[in-house]
């Protein structure tokens, strides 16, 4: 029966098949058990079929587990990652990127400006202006409403986020990082 929004439930319970505690029925969510922690990952969902989704999951295990050796490593040497040639190459990349961004910029204004004895000198100068626009880094705000955890809320998270910032040796949440802008692409 549904009341507004909300779906009222009578409280059916089945015994737990571990411990024999009840457990709330529910279609909406999986059965578990709070006692034994019974069916608490009830396992993962089934994998895509065909070659490409299997190739993948290939991959992403292989680059997860070069990755956990990594940091492994890393934590065993207690060194922080380094120079390594994909860094070099994610800064190559992004430098690349945003210097095309800037060069259109510039070619655009410079056609507007010093082309007007031509007609498609600033035509072209508005299109790579544009262009430029287009491809800008964009600062977003965050929407008012959008929900805010602090420390009191969720206790164990900012934990983890803590001995996290530990262990990579950066300070974890800390007020001052809780800008509310998120830089996108």
């Amino acid at each position: 029966m549904e009341i507004g929004n909300e779906v009222a439930t009578a409280e059916r319970t089945r015994p737990c098949p571990d411990c024999g505690s009840p457990l709330p029925l529910d279609e909406r969510y999986v059965d578990w058990c709070a006692e034994c922690e019974w069916n608490v990952d009830p396992g993962a969902p089934d994998p895509e079929p065909g070659r490409i989704a299997a190739a993948r999951r290939r991959l992403a295990q292989r680059f997860g587990e070069q990755l956990a050796q990594e940091m492994e490593r890393a934590a065993a040497e207690s060194v922080r990652p380094g120079w390594d040639a994909s860094t070099v190459l994610a800064f190559g990349l992004a430098l690349l990127v945003h210097a095309v961004t800037l060069i259109l910029l510039v070619s655009g204004v410079l056609l507007v400006v010093l082309g007007w004895e031509t007609g498609v000198q600033p035509v072209v100068g508005a299109l790579l202006l544009g262009l430029a626009a287009v491809l800008r880094p964009r600062t977003v705000r965050l929407p008012k409403d959008a929900p805010v955890l602090y420390r009191a809320d969720a206790p164990r998270l900012f934990e983890l986020i803590d001995e996290v910032g530990r262990w990579s040796g950066r300070p974890g949440c800390t007020p001052w990082s809780w800008g509310r802008t998120a830089t996108r692409r």
